[in-house]
Order: structure tokens, then C-alpha cells, then sequence
């Protein structure tokens, strides 16, 4: 067998939140390490971390930038949905470009008959999914691997970014098995069988 490691790069997300870590804690980082602040360093490194995994990781940043997509998400399906009662939807509605980032056409997510709440989902979890450079690239890796039939294996440390992967499996409609330091030896089991046998479709 042999290992590849893959650098990957942060997105723009990552790359603000690494450097607020940064500041909101340097008089700590700038000091000699003594004993006292010994556990502080292990604090923000452990941050760090979190942050290089995924933004969401990092305490209430998930709920302020969801709060934040879901505002800018609502008025623009107002504006499209109000453009479709007054047969001024010809040329579709610009609010809506910035969401092009994220893979979506609101204008012909809208057309196709989705309700908000199904946009709304889907949004989040490209966003969720645009917000880490890790999980950018494990999605491209599993669309690929999935074609060439194969199992894959994914360790994490952290199960809120098991979480977090789990979500993503389920919103791609990905068979899967996940199982954590809280999973009971015979769940655990039964979870390797259903893995291991040839017809499972995790």
C-alpha cells in the first residue's frame, strides 16, 4: 500500500476565521511559553485545528453564517417568486447571482417547482460544503471513487466533523456506516458487516 498526502488549501472562510484565532489570542502567542499559559497554546492550537478541518467546528460560526445565507437566500426567492406573479421572469433576476457560487440557479431552481425549503437545504449544505478546502476535495474524491465502484474508509478525531460528514453523505445520497468512540461493540460490529459485504451500498 502506499500513502499520499494531499495538501489542500483553506478556502476563503477557513482563511478569516485562522486569522481572527490569531489575533483575538496573540498577546498569548507572543509570550514565552511558561507553565501558566501552557494549556492556553493547547486551546488554540486545538482551534486551529478545528478551523483547518472545517469553520463550522469553531463555536457559533455554523449558526452566524447560516443565519446570514438564509437572509440573503429569503429575499431573493421573494424577489424571483414576485417576478414569476408578474410575468417578469424573462430574464431572470440578479439578486440571485451570488448564489452561482455555490453551484445553484436560483431562477431555474425556482422554475423546476422546488418549494423554498428544499433550496434552502440544498444551499446550506453547498455552502457547508464550499466552506472547507478538506471537504471540497473528499467530495470530489468520493463522486470519482463511487464511479469506480469503490469502498471508502474516512477517519476523523473529531465527530462533530463526523457529523458534519454524515450530513454531507446523506444530503449526496451516499450509502454509509458511522460509528464513533460512543458506538456500542455489537453496533459497531454489525456496522463493519454491513460494510464488508458486497451488495452494501456504504
Amino acid at each position: 500500500l502506499e500513502e499520499t498526502v494531499i495538501f489542500v488549501e483553506l478556502t476563503q472562510m477557513q482563511k478569516k476565521h485562522y486569522c481572527a484565532i490569531f489575533d483575538e489570542n496573540r498577546q498569548v502567542l507572543y509570550k514565552e511559553c511558561k507553565p501558566g499559559i501552557k494549556h492556553l497554546l493547547v486551546n488554540i492550537e486545538m482551534k486551529l485545528r478545528k478551523c483547518c478541518n472545517h469553520p463550522y467546528l469553531i463555536s457559533d460560526i455554523q449558526d452566524r453564517e447560516e443565519k446570514s445565507l438564509k437572509k440573503k437566500l429569503s429575499l431573493a426567492l421573494k424577489e424571483i417568486r414576485n417576478a414569476m406573479e408578474t410575468g417578469n421572469m424573462e430574464n431572470g433576476v440578479n439578486s440571485s447571482d451570488e448564489f452561482k457560487d455555490l453551484g445553484l440557479d436560483l431562477n431555474l431552481l425556482v422554475k423546476e417547482g422546488l418549494t423554498d425549503e428544499q433550496i434552502r437545504s440544498k444551499a446550506l449544505m453547498e455552502y457547508a460544503i464550499r466552506s472547507s478546502g478538506k471537504l471540497l476535495l473528499v467530495k470530489k474524491l468520493l463522486n470519482k471513487l463511487k464511479e469506480e465502484g469503490r469502498k471508502v474508509l474516512i477517519f476523523s478525531q473529531m465527530t462533530n466533523m463526523l457529523d458534519i460528514l454524515e450530513d454531507f453523505c446523506a444530503d449526496m445520497d451516499y450509502g454509509y456506516e458511522r460509528f464513533d468512540a460512543s458506538t456500542q461493540g455489537s453496533l459497531r460490529q454489525s456496522s463493519i458487516d454491513r460494510f464488508s459485504s458486497p451488495n452494501s451500498r456504504s
